[in-house]
């Protein structure tokens, strides 16, 4: 494939031609200087193409298989100059050595028909550029800190190397995500370091002015992240600081020779000097740049103080390095931004005689109710961690277990497809719920205690009135498999969501649903909804779980690291953190906003079938095949 666009001039209409074309198709302009793009299936060494993932002026980067290992796929980076890998093969023999789970590995270095050729790992993820082309707003403040802090580790790294390492071209698009929230700072600026240049070069806006002279340091990296953030958080790409430094002089008296020593001196030290002050030492209230609040007025002052810092023109105002710039993100970050970081193990309740399978907490926190396969419900104090009732009536195996709001009584569910009211202080069963024809999924009760929802695998939902156990209405929609049920708050509509992915509105005095959503494929068997509304966590039983938008029914993650299937999930009352357990005897913690792992608790000998968070958010306990049942204590990050 030919590309319109002379290697040396920048000429051309960027039109993609035939290999044995002479002119181009669309202009007619001569192809002799052509960029030459290799064809899917062109092998390279021991390297064969797969697909073109972008090209510019000075190269080309490919995804790749090594035909040697064909499991391994990589990311092959084209440069068009002659002889052009040499510029950096001494950047490139430091590079390999590099080991950081924010940066790629770097495997190798080879020249081919005069045009060389970079070898790296493939980063499957879409770049952060890609991201926030595909959503409307811009991306959310939580997320992007959590990105930044992972970016301004890898800066820290390169930083503390023997020989200090520039990246030399941070953006959007050179941020890519991997599994688990991962994010991998890609795509080494070795080409412009080592003297290539694109002849079509426009300014970067990501650029600090003293990008690529002897001037450039860590300030500068911090300049093209906070550039970076700018962008994301705004959806608007800065202006460029030539720009703005051009427009900066068009307003001040002051017109220096040369700004780039000025803009690297102190202001004092500059009017010892007797100089003129630097236009890059005007107010604030001059720089063209739109401050960033008044783009996206959300956004908290941390975050905004920190990236507009980054922007500033002068390097010494900026963050003198990576680390000081993560402190600053972080030091007076809000409470809803600090990760979970470390949790310890509370207590082990002990007493049902086979499998627990589920869990509900009391609406104060006081009480923990555990079912079984041992066709028994206990219930736990939790200060401090003792059995307080075994409740007993049940003919086969607990299943699902609610409390009512005003937490006068639990209600239970057993394979038997009955339903059992029980009231926990005195340990008496208060009536029998008798009428479903199929295996109850799913419980909720009204927010005033008098009615309870319960969903059938029949697809129905029925009404009951507590007061005397009547059946007050039954329910009928367009749900399949219904898995989760839930109440408005103010107690009125009915909302269910099934396995066809539809969710469901239905009023409750009418019995008549009023609204549903479209269905989504998909043939998930565990649904948690995020306490927010917007995101639901599913799994199908295997070992991924995934995230979804709940207004379009797009994926937004999927987590990958339980090694046996996932059995339970539960969201944290401020929506924050997503629990998972599963076959393989873990509980792991997740980041809502990014689907990052953030901890695995271990210690559990069997699957783990049940997890429930305390009303409060600071214990998390878990049911296990092994016949306990856990407490961990959930510890906040600083700042909580």
């Amino acid at each position: 494939m030919l590309i319109c666009r002379d290697m040396f001039t920048g000429i051309g209409c960027g039109a993609k031609n035939r290999n044995c074309a002479q002119f181009c198709q669309h202009c007619g302009q001569t192809l002799r200087f052509a960029l030459r793009l290799h064809e899917s299936g062109t092998l390279l060494r021991h390297y064969r193409i797969t697909r073109l993932l972008g090209h510019g002026g000075t190269g080309a980067v490919y995804q790749a298989t090594n035909i040697r290992r064909t499991s391994v796929v990589v990311a092959l980076k084209q440069f068009f100059a002659p002889g052009g890998i040499r510029f950096f093969e001494a950047q490139f023999a430091i590079l390999q050595t590099l080991q950081h789970d924010n940066l790629p590995c770097y495997y190798e270095v080879f020249e081919l028909d005069s045009d060389g050729y970079l070898v790296m790992e493939f980063v499957p993820g879409p770049s952060l550029q890609d991201l926030q082309a595909k959503q409307p707003e811009p991306i959310s403040e939580f997320q992007l800190l959590d990105y930044a802090v992972q970016i301004s580790d890898a800066l820290h790294y390169l930083q503390q190397q023997q020989i200090p390492l520039l990246h030399g071209d941070i953006k959007p698009l050179n941020i890519r995500t991997s599994l688990g929230g991962l994010v991998k700072l890609v795509d080494f600026g070795l080409g412009k370091q080592g003297g290539l240049r694109d002849p079509h070069y426009l300014p970067s806006p990501y650029a600090a002015l003293e990008h690529g002279t002897l001037e450039a340091g860590p300030p500068s990296e911090i300049y093209s992240l906070g550039a970076t953030l700018y962008q994301l958080l705004s959806g608007k790409v800065p202006l460029p600081s030539t720009e703005r430094v051009t427009l900066v002089t068009q307003q001040s008296p002051y017109l220096p020779r040369i700004w780039l020593p000025l803009a690297q001196r102190e202001p004092k030290e500059a009017e010892q000097k007797g100089e003129a002050p630097s236009v890059l030492d005007a107010p604030a209230s001059t720089d063209p740049l739109p401050p960033l609040l008044t783009l996206n007025p959300h956004l908290t002052s941390p975050m905004v103080g920190a990236v507009m810092q980054a922007l500033n023109l002068l390097p010494k105002q900026r963050f003198p390095t990576a680390a000081a710039f993560k402190k600053a993100l972080l030091r007076n970050a809000p409470p809803s931004q600090s990760p979970v970081v470390k949790s310890s193990l509370r207590g082990i309740l002990a007493g049902h005689q086979s499998m627990v399978i589920c869990l509900a907490w009391s609406p104060s926190g006081k009480w923990l109710a555990s079912g079984g396969d041992d066709k028994s419900i206990r219930v736990w104090a939790t200060q401090p961690c003792t059995e307080f009732q075994q409740l007993k009536g049940h003919t086969a195996r607990i299943s699902r277990l609610a409390w009512s709001p005003d937490e006068q009584l639990l209600a239970s569910v057993s394979d038997d497809w009955e339903i059992q009211l029980w009231q926990v202080e005195d340990g008496t069963r208060v009536r029998v719920l008798e009428g479903h024809v199929a295996g109850i999924s799913a419980l909720a009760w009204s927010p005033d205690s008098q009615l309870l929802a319960s969903a059938t695998w029949d697809d129905k939902i029925r009404l009951w009135c507590v007061a005397d156990g009547s059946p007050t209405r039954t329910l009928k929609g367009q749900l399949r498999d219904l898995q989760s049920l839930t109440w408005s708050l103010d107690g009125q509509t009915v909302i269910g969501g099934g396995l066809n992915w539809r969710v469901q509105w239905w009023d409750k005095t009418s019995g008549q649903p009023w609204h549903v959503t479209k269905g989504y494929k998909t043939s998930e068997r565990c649904l948690a909804w995020n306490p927010d509304g917007q995101t639901v966590a599913t799994t199908c039983g295997d070992n991924l779980i995934r995230l979804w938008r709940v207004a379009d029914g797009s994926l937004l993650y999927t987590l990958d690291s339980h090694t046996k299937g996932v059995w339970d999930l539960a969201w944290s009352p401020d929506g924050r953190t997503l629990a998972s357990g599963g076959e393989d005897k873990t509980v792991r913690l997740w980041r809502a906003a990014t689907g990052s792992l953030q901890e695995t608790l271990k210690g559990h000998t069997g699957a783990v079938y049940s997890i429930a968070w305390s009303p409060d958010g600071q214990l998390l306990a878990s049911a296990s095949a092994d016949t306990t049942v856990r407490l961990w204590e959930v510890a906040r990050g600083e700042g909580e």
